[in-house]
């Protein structure tokens, strides 16, 4: 008999997201108040994004905006007064993002709207399918020493 084992509970705005929120950001972001024109009390108002444009890219938590400012690595630092956002709750923001920004267990998720590079078309015809990835001969390229120097001259 093979271990079931359980699928990764789905982060929603609903039940995960929101209580962040409500704990560290509506006392700006609010329907009233809308700092930055942030209104982050209700799903739709965070989709609607800010001034600032859309606060989240599906499937990209690690570069979204939300994540980046409420982990203090990029400013203005939320929350602006105090602790950023404990280890927890920032993993879970990024989560939701990642897992298409899920407003209730029943949502579907979204999709990213950013085009991927696709490596594979963009691969000529006569390099498709050979057994050493090109990617990776590049990459392996790139970090030897080059055997040229650059004059000065």
């Amino acid at each position: 008999m093979g271990l079931l084992t359980a699928a990764p509970e789905k982060v929603t705005y609903d039940d995960h997201i929101l209580p962040i929120f409500e704990n560290s950001c509506t006392n700006c972001h609010n329907p009233d108040k809308k700092k930055g024109g942030l209104d982050l009390s209700s799903y739709s108002a965070v989709m609607s994004g800010g001034a600032g444009g859309k606060m989240a890219t599906p499937g990209e938590g690690a570069d979204s905006r939300i994540f980046l400012t409420s982990s203090h690595i990029e400013e203005p630092f939320m929350p602006p007064k105090g602790e950023k956002l404990d280890k927890k709750q920032l993993t879970s923001i990024r989560a939701w993002i990642d897992g298409g920004l899920l407003e209730t267990k029943d949502s579907l998720a979204k999709n990213s709207t950013h085009k991927k590079f696709d490596t594979i078309r963009a691969m000529p015809e006569n390099l498709r399918g050979q057994h050493q990835c090109p990617r990776t001969s590049l990459l392996s390229r790139l970090s030897r020493p080059h055997p040229l120097q650059p004059s000065m001259q």
